[in-house]
Parts: C-alpha cells; structure tokens; sequence
C-alpha cells in the first residue's frame, strides 16, 4: 500500500486502504464513499479519513490529537495528501 508523507506535527505517514475507510466510517458512523465520491467532505470525515490513514503508522493516535494537527494552515496540505492516497486506492491496478 502506497504511504504519501506529510509534514504535520512530525513527518508522518499517511496510508489508505479498506481498513482505513472502514475506521472512518466507524468514527463518522456512516458511510463515507458516497462522500468521497461527490467530493464533498466535511471536516469530521476529513478528520476520520486523517485519523484513520495516520493510525497505521501511529496506533496510538486519537481522533481529537488527528483534529489538533488540523488548522487553517495545514487543512490545504491534509487535503492535497488524503486526495492522492485516495486517488492511489481507488485507481484502476494494471
């Protein structure tokens, strides 16, 4: 599984697979594809999606420490990675 790194409160490395969405959608408690797919997200699934993709890397993680390294600063760059790891899972394999 590709891993996109981004600089938050340290480097880290953010990974997306069907674990990662299920434990987004487990945070949000509902389905998140149909959000993803009209591209409409709102904070609390770009939080889950964060928390979930960080927590391979970083098991201990909360919800609440992922929504602290959120900010009108890095919210550009959180949504330019979760985009790419997004586009990396759901893009056709050859």
């Amino acid at each position: 599984m590709p891993e996109i790194t981004i600089k938050l409160d340290r480097e880290r490395k953010l990974q997306m697979d069907a674990n990662v969405l299920a434990d987004a959608e487990g945070a949000i408690g509902e389905p998140i594809l149909p959000r993803i797919g009209l591209g409409k997200l709102g904070i609390r699934e770009i939080r889950a999606l964060l928390w979930a993709g960080l927590r391979r890397e970083d098991n201990d993680l909360t919800l609440e420490a992922a929504g602290e390294m959120i900010s009108r600063d890095s919210l550009p760059k959180i949504s330019k990675a979760l985009n790419k790891a997004l586009d990396d899972f759901f893009a056709p394999k050859n």
